[in-house]
């Protein structure tokens, strides 16, 4: 996967995480579709609109930086000056209904013909990536290591019934099934305790949690070769 889109990826992580929580019980089905207009004309246009609204702007490779909108089912990914695809956006609009999550992209991109048609298929690539990992399908594993990011089969373990949560409150702790642990040990945790088998992984986090701390959760998963879904402990 091409390490570029890294940050595209994580914002329909995001979004995922943020939208009205659901039982890890329930499977999840992953819908990708594509939009005909991205709301404006420009992707200057675009960027200047997000700045003008006071959203905090998070800074990925190569200059890239996203915004998530205050609906919590927005997300936008805008290349950096050293992309050839510069000047490009990606807007995301993540919904749920019932066991289904829909993915709506919408990709505007000035750049030449040839970095636009790489950039598009990249972001549909990782898109696909994106909805077999949150489905369950368990042929892709994906392994975050700093601005790299692995995909692949290997470590073949076999998944069991296990539920485990993982819990990231606003004050960027972290629990482990009620047990407090740190948030960059929560991935080595789990593993440590599940050597040659794939829990069921669930993160519940709130709507209000910042996104670093949402990423380094994430990332420790990740490390471990984890794919979480998203939801709270039954009440």
């Amino acid at each position: 996967m091409n390490a570029s889109r890294r940050y595209a990826l994580g914002s329909i992580l995001l979004c995922a995480v943020l939208l009205p929580a659901r039982s890890a019980q329930q499977s999840t089905k992953v819908v990708i579709s594509e939009g005909n207009y991205i709301g404006y004309a420009t992707v200057d246009d675009a960027l200047a609109t997000l700045k003008s609204q006071g959203l905090m702007a998070l800074p990925g490779l190569n200059g890239e930086v996203s915004f998530a909108e205050p609906d919590n089912k927005t997300t936008w990914t805008f290349t950096g000056k050293h992309d050839p695809a510069y000047p490009s956006a990606v807007r995301y609009v993540t919904t749920r209904s019932g066991d289904v999550l829909h993915v709506e992209l919408t990709i505007l991109c000035e750049a030449s013909d040839g970095p636009c048609d790489k950039f598009r298929s990249d972001i549909r690539d990782n898109a696909a990536q994106v909805a077999k990992m949150m489905a369950g399908d368990p042929s892709v594993k994906c392994r975050l290591n700093g601005d790299k990011m692995k995909c692949g089969a290997e470590p073949v373990r076999k998944q069991t019934d296990q539920q485990i949560y993982v819990q990231v409150r606003d004050d960027a702790t972290c629990t482990v099934d009620n047990v407090a642990t740190p948030c960059l040990d929560v991935g080595r945790k789990i593993r440590a305790e599940h050597p040659s088998d794939d829990p069921k992984v669930a993160v519940c986090a709130s709507a209000t949690i910042k996104y670093d701390a949402l990423g380094k959760v994430l990332g420790t998963l990740s490390e471990e070769y984890l794919s979480p879904a998203f939801g709270c402990p039954p009440r």
